[in-house]
């Protein structure tokens, strides 16, 4: 019986601490596609950016509202080239506005630099902001 009790313990102790380092983490920095329109996608964790040992890659959403009127933009740099993007309709203005420190975003640019499409995604995979 005590030894029973023992191992149950250690079996309790490894699974408990392998559970705590479980799960799929991936580490997705922002990255910029250009297409040859001049448009292009914006990919990435914002907090995957944060967490690079670089100092120049940027991920950044802006939500505000002017008079009113609500405006939303996002900009990307991967320390080689930048894209911005305005985004017109208010549907995307509401998604910019629910966009976490943590949030994985896919956005689509056309070659004006108005964004078509933006996507968040929250997920356990998403690397949390270091302070």
């Amino acid at each position: 019986m005590k030894y029973r009790l023992m191992g149950f313990s250690v079996l309790t102790m490894l699974g408990s601490s392998l559970a705590a380092d479980a799960g799929l983490r991936v580490d997705v920095p922002v990255q910029i596609i250009r297409f040859a329109n001049g448009g292009g996608n914006i990919n990435g964790s914002l907090s995957s950016t944060r967490n690079s040992l670089d100092s120049t890659t940027q991920l950044s959403c802006r939500y505000s509202v002017f008079q009113g009127t609500k405006l939303g933009s996002c900009f990307a740099s991967d320390g080689v080239q930048t894209m911005l993007c305005i985004a017109t309709d208010p549907n995307q203005i509401d998604t910019i506005s629910r966009i976490a420190s943590d949030s994985y975003v896919t956005i689509i640019v056309d070659a004006t630099g108005v964004c078509q499409t933006i996507e968040i995604e929250a997920a356990s995979w998403t690397a949390p902001k270091n302070k």
